[in-house]
């Protein structure tokens, strides 16, 4: 079993203009997100890796009340997926995500297909 935590912090601007008006907006968040996977070893050299996350993003900014942001937002997320590889051959991640598991907000899923080949 393989255990890969994540804390990161970053901050991002981005400013807007345009004809409607001008207009920016910044974001800081602080994510921790663990990964625990198991890797399986099949023959050929491939290998087999299903993996769960869980991930939590909270907004470490100052709030923009006359948006409605709340200080300290967190938003949630629960995920799995497989990844299959051969190596210097190629690799292939399936993966799904549920976020905002909070009952008075909008669940979202996401999928991803990821394909990585090697250039020779």
């Amino acid at each position: 079993v393989n255990i890969v935590p994540e804390l990161s912090l970053s901050h991002a601007e981005e400013t807007v203009s345009g004809p409607t008006g001008d207009g920016a907006t910044e974001k800081s968040t602080l994510t921790f997100a663990p990964r625990l996977s198991r890797k399986f070893e099949l023959k050929d050299g491939e290998k087999i890796e299903p993996f769960v996350t869980y991930r939590n993003e909270i907004n470490v900014g100052a709030p923009d009340l006359a948006a409605g942001d709340k200080e300290w937002e967190a938003q949630s997320s629960i995920g799995a997926g497989i990844g299959f590889a051969k190596p210097d051959s190629y690799s292939l991640d399936v993966s799904t995500d549920v976020t905002d598991l909070e009952p008075d907000k909008p669940t979202e899923v996401k999928s991803k297909l990821q394909l990585k080949l090697p250039i020779n």
